[in-house]
């Protein structure tokens, strides 16, 4: 499955459907940033960051969820977007505003399937250290950022403790 296309609907279907057991949460964690003002970036780097950090997006939770409905079974979505989404980046604008779709598309999403039983969360961490963010600002000080596996142990929890009121929001988590 490393070779999965993300984008590419009916392969994703049928990776879903060759799977046997649905797994417990699907996590959109995928994200690119091409940094660059309105200036120097080019429409193929916007275009390709929409469709990494949102297009991907939709595409694995329509499936997902088709899954789910059509086999009668509760889910859980948690979608990776950013506090870039919530804020000003004027260098990193198309990473931002494809991280603002992420939100706004999450929290319609949640409304929309409360009655198929399928929460919905959406996760805006700060800046962490990441590859992608080492090789965008590579003298961050990565010491006192936010670690990957604090990210997701924090979304292990949500799963494991199943608190009701977290679905539905923008969760936004810093150091």
């Amino acid at each position: 499955w490393n070779n999965l296309d993300i984008t590419d609907y009916e392969a994703v279907n049928s990776f879903l459907n060759d799977l046997g057991d649905l797994p417990v949460a699907l996590i959109n964690n995928a994200g690119v940033c091409i940094p660059g003002n309105i200036l120097e970036t080019t429409m193929k780097d916007i275009k390709e960051q929409f469709e990494v950090n949102f297009f991907a997006m939709v595409n694995l939770c329509k499936t997902y969820v088709d899954f789910c409905i059509l086999n009668d079974i509760p889910g859980n979505i948690i979608n990776i977007a950013s506090t870039a989404g919530t804020g000003v980046r004027p260098d990193r604008f198309a990473y931002a505003a494809s991280k603002a779709a992420v939100i706004s598309f999450s929290l319609s999403l949640s409304e929309s399937l409360k009655e198929n039983n399928i929460k919905v969360y959406c996760i805006s961490p700060e800046a962490f250290g990441s590859k992608m963010r080492f090789k965008i600002c590579p003298d961050d000080d990565f010491e006192n950022m936010l670690k990957a596996d604090e990210v997701a142990d924090f979304i292990i929890s949500i799963l494991d403790k199943d608190i009701p009121f977290l679905d539905g929001q923008n969760i936004i988590i810093r150091r």
